[in-house]
């Protein structure tokens, strides 16, 4: 009976070891696919103009904190979201694009490193910013939101 039971372990244990090692990076793939597709629904909403979508896209309590030539401001949502309406009601062919990374499920939170590219023209001058992010996402029923950003702005 030992003999059998000891032939069965040694039979099904790749499969186990295999199975096991399949989960890891299937649940890794996956949180890369939806931090992807939120990824997708901020440039689409931006690019469309689209407040009430991008709002959706950020929890009520989120903090994103902005660098750029060394002055810092924390904006709560409704701070970030008026100031990126003010910038979409004052600039023209404005385009953002948007490249992650670094993509780390840490307990029931996201963090990746975001880069994302926002050009447009005021005025007559063509100005690109290139600001680079660590997001924390939270799944809240089935969909990531921003909950906290620390971006570095870079004008080009």
């Amino acid at each position: 009976m030992i003999n059998v039971i000891t032939n069965t372990v040694r039979k099904t244990a790749p499969v186990l070891l295999l199975a096991s090692s399949l989960i890891v990076p299937i649940a890794h793939a996956d949180i890369n696919l939806q931090v992807q597709q939120y990824v997708e629904n901020v440039e689409q909403a931006s690019n469309d103009k689209d407040i009430n979508r991008l709002s959706s896209l950020i929890a009520d309590n989120a903090m994103i904190k902005v660098d750029r030539n060394n002055k810092s401001a924390i904006l709560n949502k409704n701070g970030y979201l008026q100031q990126v309406q003010t910038n979409w009601h004052t600039t023209s062919n404005y385009n953002y694009t948007i490249k992650v990374d670094n993509v780390i499920n840490s307990g029931n939170n996201i963090k990746a490193t975001m880069t994302s590219t926002e050009s447009f023209t005021k005025g007559d001058k063509n100005t690109t910013y290139v600001t680079k992010s660590q997001l924390t996402l939270a799944n809240s029923h089935g969909t990531l939101l921003l909950i906290k950003a620390v971006s570095d702005v870079a004008i080009k």
